[in-house]
């Protein structure tokens, strides 16, 4: 979808289309596909968001996704069968055999402008699903458009500007291992889309620099809770020696942050009304559980 529009009739299209193409508010959503062949599998990409306090909504269109799938590999540890020439790389850094082994497989999804802050707090939407080829899966690929851009707290909205060329085009490394295989011949991952190392301040206006990880909740951990009241408008940032993670609140109070790596956080409850910051120190995440902390009152 590359138009060369103003901003102003950006935006216009952008409302236009606002009922058909905003499908983030959705949870875990199923579309009934076809049982994987003998030689196929079945995969599922999630879409979630780590969310910034600075922005009300962040939409990004998602043009297309495809995924790099190796069909020389005979498990998830990556061995291999079959001749090859060796790996090589393209200008992005992306690793490829150079032989017909690895293969890219376009996954069936419904194109159009996601409201990622919406993606919050444990909420997902699934972005892509289909059968392919048999294998383990290298790379999963995004193509973006042009339809980008932020509403700030203020109501206030800019665009995102791509800082290069080659930014509309998202490489994310998956790794051997990295792909949940929840049933025979079915895998998936969710793709978390960091905003703050995403959206980048420069002038008046923003720099779009896509930063998306891919995670599975079979070998990272969660926190939930509450912050209390509910107009501290809070945002929690989590922090062990390798990770780091925001959310925030829901309008009752509730957050969740999800795809941590196992370790020791400290969570620092900031305000931007008013009440005085908090920290919790020594939260253990184990990998496959979520911590409930419980409440967390804040006070002036």
């Amino acid at each position: 979808m590359k138009k060369n529009l103003s901003f102003v009739a950006l935006i216009l299209v952008l409302l236009s289309f606002a009922t058909t193409i905003f499908y983030s508010c959705k949870k875990d959503v199923s579309v009934s596909t076809n049982a994987p062949g003998s030689s196929q599998q079945h995969v599922s990409l999630y879409l979630t968001d780590s969310p910034s306090d600075y922005f009300a909504k962040v939409f990004i269109e998602i043009d297309s996704v495809s995924v790099l799938v190796d069909t020389c590999a005979r498990d998830s540890s990556g061995s291999r069968s079959g001749d090859y020439d060796g790996d090589h790389h393209n200008n992005w850094g992306v690793r490829y055999t150079g032989d017909t082994c690895d293969i890219w497989e376009t996954l069936a999804f419904p194109p159009g402008v996601y409201n990622l802050l919406a993606l919050r707090n444990g909420l997902d939407t699934i972005l892509a699903q289909s059968n392919i080829n048999a294998g383990v899966i290298k790379y999963i690929k995004l193509s973006l458009g042009d339809s980008n851009y932020v509403v700030l707290r203020d109501s206030t909205i800019k665009p995102l500007q791509f800082r290069g060329w080659f930014d509309s085009t998202i490489y994310i490394p998956v790794g051997y291992g990295f792909m949940d295989h929840y049933a025979s011949g079915r895998s998936r991952c969710w793709l978390d889309f960091d905003i703050s190392r995403s959206i980048i301040p420069f002038g008046r206006g923003f720099w779009l620099h896509p930063y998306f990880r891919c995670f599975i909740q079979a070998n990272t951990g969660g926190i939930q809770g509450f912050v209390l009241p509910t107009d501290a408008q809070a945002t929690i940032t989590a922090t062990s020696s390798t990770d780091t993670a925001t959310a925030i609140p829901s309008g009752n109070g509730e957050f969740m942050i999800r795809g941590l790596q196992a370790g020791n956080y400290s969570l620092n409850i900031s305000s931007s009304n008013g009440y005085a910051d908090s920290t919790i120190n020594n939260v253990n995440v184990v990998a496959g559980k979520t911590v409930n902390i419980g409440v967390i009152k804040l006070h002036k």
